[in-house]
Parts: C-alpha cells; sequence; structure tokens
C-alpha cells in the first residue's frame, strides 16, 4: 500500500508539473499568475505527502485496557514533520472486525514531537479477556494516513459503576464522513403503540449478566413481540443494531400496518423479512433514505439517526434541551432538534466523558433501552 501510494503521488506530481509548464510557456491570458500559483500550491502538497509518507508517526498503547477506567494510544511523531499542524484518530475493533469505539480528532500541534488520546472503556464496551485490535491515523493536509495496528487485552481489576442510563453506545466504521439519513418535512404519522410490554415473566435469557438497566425494556419489548432472542435463551446484548432491524422494532412498537413490501430503494430486496418494516417506517414519515435510491440496508444505525426516527415518531417538541456535549459540532444539523429532544424526554444521554458520540451505533440492549423509553412517553 505504501509503495502504491508513493507511485500515485509521483504520477500526480508529473501531471502538476507538466501542467504548469504547459501554463508558464504557452498560456498569455489574465489569469496567468493565479493559475500557475494554485499549481504550485497542489505540488506543494504532494511534496509534503511525501514527506509524510516517509516520515511516518509511531505508536503505542497502555498495557490492556483496565475495564471502567480510561486506556490511552501515544503518537510520536519524527523531526522531519514536527512542524506540521495536524490530527491523530484511533479505532478499536473486536475480533469479527466490528469497531468497538473511536477516538474524535486530536490535534498535534506544530512543534510537539508528542500526543496522547485517551479513550473511556466500559463493560458494555468490553468485556475480560477480549483481544482488542487498535488501528491509528495520521491527519495532515485532509490526508489520513495509517499508521499502522496492534494489539490489547482487555481485563478487570474493579468493578466499575455499571451505567443506569439510557444511552447507546459503540461506534460506526471507520468512514466518519457518512451524510446520514435523509428525513421528511411533512409531519409524520401519528403513532399507535402496541399492548404495553408484559414484565410479569421471568427473564427468559441467560446473557443479561451487567445489563440490569436495560433489563425491564428487554424482557418487556420480548414478552410484547417487539424484539427476539437469538436462540439458545441468548438476547446478545452487545450485538449491534441495523438501520432495518431499528425500523422493525419501531413498526412494531407504534403498531404500523406492516404489509406493504414495495420500495423505492435499490438495496431493499422486496421478498426479504425487512422489507415490509422499512417501508412502513418510510410512509409514516419516521424515516427516509441515506439517498433517494439508497435506504442503507445492513449498516448499523447511528445513534443521531436512531434520535431522529424517534423524534419523527414521537411527533413531540418542547421538551428540548441546550446541548452541551464535548463534540456537539459532530452532531449533523438535521438531527440537533432531534437529539436535544430525545435528552430532553430522557430518553438518552451521553458519556462520562461528557460526549454524545453521534455517529456511535447502538446495542441490541440500548436500542431496546431508547425504544420502550420512547413508548413511555407516548403510551
Amino acid at each position: 500500500l505504501h509503495i502504491l501510494y508513493k507511485t500515485y503521488l509521483s504520477s500526480l506530481k508529473t501531471i502538476a508539473q507538466s501542467l504548469y509548464d504547459d501554463v508558464n510557456k504557452n498560456y498569455s491570458g489574465t489569469y496567468k499568475e493565479y493559475m500557475l500559483s494554485s499549481i504550485e500550491k497542489i505540488i506543494n502538497k504532494i511534496e509534503d505527502g511525501n514527506v509524510v509518507s516517509d516520515n511516518l508517526p509511531t505508536f503505542s498503547i497502555t498495557n490492556g485496557i483496565n475495564i471502567g477506567y480510561s486506556w490511552s494510544v501515544s503518537v510520536k511523531r519524527r523531526k522531519a514533520i514536527i512542524d506540521q499542524d495536524a490530527t491523530v484518530q484511533v479505532y478499536a475493533y473486536n475480533s469479527k472486525g466490528e469497531v468497538i469505539q473511536n477516538s474524535s480528532e486530536k490535534a498535534f500541534k506544530a512543534g510537539d514531537d508528542s500526543v496522547s488520546v485517551s479513550l473511556p472503556s466500559t463493560t458494555k464496551m468490553y468485556k475480560a479477556g477480549d483481544v482488542v485490535h487498535v488501528k491509528c491515523y495520521y491527519k495532515y493536509n485532509d490526508i489520513s494516513y495509517y499508521l499502522g495496528e496492534d494489539t490489547v487485552t482487555a481485563y478487570k481489576t474493579v468493578n466499575p459503576n455499571k451505567n443506569q442510563g439510557g444511552s447507546t453506545g459503540g461506534n460506526t466504521g471507520g468512514d466518519t464522513n457518512g451524510s446520514g439519513t435523509v428525513y421528511p418535512s411533512s409531519a409524520p404519522t401519528e403513532p399507535n403503540p402496541t399492548k404495553a410490554p408484559n414484565f410479569a415473566d421471568e427473564n427468559p435469557y441467560t446473557d443479561l449478566d451487567g445489563y440490569d438497566w436495560a433489563l425491564e425494556s428487554i424482557i418487556g419489548l420480548t414478552n410484547a413481540g417487539i424484539v427476539n432472542g437469538m436462540g439458545d435463551n441468548k438476547f446478545d446484548p452487545s450485538g449491534n443494531v441495523t438501520r432495518e432491524q431499528f425500523c422493525k422494532m419501531v413498526v412494531q412498537m407504534f403498531g404500523l400496518d406492516a404489509t406493504d413490501t414495495t420500495s423505492h430503494f435499490n438495496d431493499v430486496d422486496e421478498t426479504k423479512w425487512y422489507a415490509p418494516y422499512v417501508t412502513a417506517a418510510v410512509n409514516a414519515g419516521y424515516v427516509q433514505g441515506q439517498s433517494d435510491e439508497y435506504f442503507g440496508i445492513g449498516e448499523v444505525i447511528m445513534r443521531q439517526d436512531m434520535a431522529t426516527i424517534l423524534y419523527r415518531a414521537i411527533n413531540k417538541s418542547g421538551d428540548g434541551v441546550i446541548l452541551e456535549f464535548t463534540d456537539n459540532s459532530d452532531i449533523a444539523a438535521y438531527a440537533k432538534d432531534a437529539v436535544a429532544e430525545l435528552v430532553g424526554l430522557g430518553v438518552m444521554n451521553g458519556y462520562e466523558d461528557g460526549s454524545f458520540k453521534p455517529r456511535g451505533s447502538a446495542t441490541r440492549a440500548e436500542a431496546s433501552k431508547v425504544i420502550y423509553g420512547t413508548y413511555k412517553i407516548v403510551k
């Protein structure tokens, strides 16, 4: 990959230099100097890329992830690039290659030879013995340079306080530039909640230890037929929720008619189980696709999209709060009112580090918690 990248940059520089020579020799128009200056900037950026590529920073990880405490990644820069204003970002993956969490971009100021990125850890993210794959990126001139991967093991020395809130967690993949879901401007269909979940039955699952904060929601929604287990008396509370799975939960909770399977989205297979639920949610005005042609089947739903779908389903406003999360600027414009409303209603909240992680994903336990919290608002 490194060789291919260097070859690519070399080709770009050859093209840019040829263009510069051609303009300089054969063009005499008004904007000649402006054109030459613009091409020079491109050439300089390419040369900077070569310098970074030849002097990539190194990174190291703390000795293990002590669950319930912060862990950190230290990035050290070489002298050749120490004068760059850059950022670094860290991603943590489980053994299945799924993103567990990622940091926000950490400023790496010119003149600093090292920077430390600190990330929280909770029992929702990690279990003792988990092997975590950590990838690190160095971003300069709007280009992200992959610094490599290392592994670290999660362990637990104490029993950290369990999360009693209804916040959702986790993250999406390494691409954090998705546009999110497009939502209609018309008012959505009024919800018609299903029968109240029954909490009389005992817990049918054997894998909910440590999930006391979501137990009532999971059992109630299971008994109401809103969510299902994964077989063998397992619920898989830490598993991620896809966009179509979340649509099914919302459609069933609010009692929408789910018989029509027709869809204009290219990635919605009308013969699959999810088709009537996606169609029902779209027709109700709760959600649209990520574009006119693409819904996003199979993609893990982002926290800000989950908030927006529920906000549209509730069709209620007035409880919004002033958001004071450390990553407010990361919340998409279309989702700000929804997040403020759901936080104000107590259905969703942030993390101990003060962030909301709008592009983070939801686990099955967390989705159950916010679905039931929403139900209680409209029942």
